[in-house]
């Protein structure tokens, strides 16, 4: 039997005539770190006469960072890699190594930015689609049994994006988000906005389908409003334009878009429920309300354009946001539309209801006025509100005008006795 000190020499002169490659290398540089990682195996007695360099870490990740610090060249990274980790090489059943298949990707999966958009058409589709669905159709004329055409085309439109998106095999295969540079997406998100204005104008027409369940009627407004949103966030990443700064020129910019668009919705429900009411006869025509809603949204469609494009300069340049004549305006309108909402949502009245009803042998066409009469209200309220903070905001906006000419006079000022001077030793 050999002596337990034999072991030891034998295994030591291997372990020598196996570095023995290495040892021309300066080992200087990494003595100073290695004393206090290796603490623990200074007891081994074979690493007593094994460099440093050579002895084994307990902790992979101390190894790493202290050879970042000092290692200048990949190639004696490398090396000393692939001396500390030669048993783990050799194991091929070891649990760390690294196994790649050759011929996959190992990318990580970089989903679209705007699945929550596409997510909330796909519902709101599903819901459209579902609540019409679910309508007996006995009354209902053969124009509104193709309305759930609108929910149907949105919803496997949006699962594809999604399918595509989610399953790494396919978006490996097509990802769509990036095809054609991302203008086809740009594309399909303009689909879905044009294709559910047509939708909402069909569905929500007077006695439309969409006031027999109010689930059709809220789904499509919210589809169509999410089409909106995700075409706003599309177009923003792109570095094309989005609502906020379309609409960040004044405080009060983005209410001057909301009544503009609101009182084209109340002009042409009423001029839609004008068209029914003469075509059927009802009794309540008589009253002469139908052609005051008409004319609401006609006195406001103007006023708002007009105000818009003040604000971009393309008309009466010398008007300005925050000014008198806006909040004049506004104060105007604010009454014209209080008068509207009190006269048109009265009892009877052809915007008193959302669904429409029945009353004294008159039926009321459900139409969108209702909703339109007080958002309208609401958005000449908001711009009366903010004028104020416009106005503060454009007296601020002069002032370091001002400020910005005199620092160019003094600047000015200064520079020209130098060239005086400069033109006097040149004579």
């Amino acid at each position: 039997m050999s002596h337990p000190s034999n072991t030891i020499l034998s295994q030591t002169a291997q372990r020598i005539l196996h570095n023995m490659d290495y040892y021309l290398l300066d080992d200087h540089d990494y003595n100073d770190d290695n004393n206090n990682d290796n603490s623990d195996n200074d007891h081994d007695p074979i690493n007593l006469i094994t460099p440093p360099r050579f002895r084994q870490r307990k902790t992979k990740q101390i190894h790493h960072d202290n050879h970042d610090q000092h290692f200048s060249s990949p190639s004696s990274r490398d090396d000393s890699y692939s001396l500390l980790d030669t048993s783990m090489d050799d194991d091929p059943n070891s649990s760390n190594q690294k196994k790649t298949s050759p011929g996959l990707s190992t990318a990580k999966l970089i989903c679209n930015q705007k699945w929550e958009g596409y997510l909330a058409i796909l519902l709101a589709s599903l819901v459209n689609f579902a609540s019409i669905s679910d309508i007996a159709f006995d009354n209902v004329s053969k124009l509104s049994e193709i309305d759930a055409v609108f929910g149907v085309v949105s919803f496997l439109l949006c699962f594809l994006v999604l399918l595509f998106d989610r399953v790494k095999y396919l978006q490996h295969k097509i990802d769509f988000k990036n095809l054609y540079d991302g203008k086809l997406e740009g594309y399909l998100l303009l689909f879905f906005t044009l294709w559910w204005i047509v939708g909402v104008g069909v569905m929500t027409r007077a006695g439309g389908i969409a006031y027999r369940v109010l689930n059709t009627y809220g789904s499509a407004w919210f589809a169509l409003g999410q089409s909106i949103l995700t075409l706003d966030h599309w177009s923003k990443d792109k570095d094309i334009i989005s609502i906020q700064e379309l609409t960040g020129l004044s405080q009060t910019l983005k209410y001057w878009y909301v009544l503009l668009i609101v009182s084209l919705v109340e002009m042409g429900s009423a001029v839609d429920v004008l068209v029914a009411v003469t075509k059927n006869e009802q009794d309540y025509n008589s009253t002469g309300k139908v052609e005051y809603a008409v004319a609401v949204g006609a006195v406001s469609v103007p006023i708002s354009l007009m105000a818009i494009m003040i604000h971009y300069q393309l008309v009466c340049s010398k008007v300005k946001p925050g000014e008198t004549t806006e909040i004049c305006v506004a104060l105007a309108l604010c009454v014209w539309w209080i008068v509207a909402v009190s006269l048109l949502t009265a009892d009877k009245a052809i915007g008193s209801t959302l669904q429409g009803s029945c009353g004294d042998g008159a039926e009321l066409l459900g139409n969108n006025l209702y909703l339109s009469l007080w958002i309208g209200l609401y958005s000449a309220v908001k711009i009366c509100l903010k004028w104020k903070a416009q106005r503060a905001m454009g007296a601020m906006g002069d002032v370091i005008k001002s400020r910005g000419l005199e620092l160019e006079d003094d600047t000015e000022e200064e520079q020209l006795p130098v060239s005086v001077a400069v033109c006097e030793s040149d004579s």
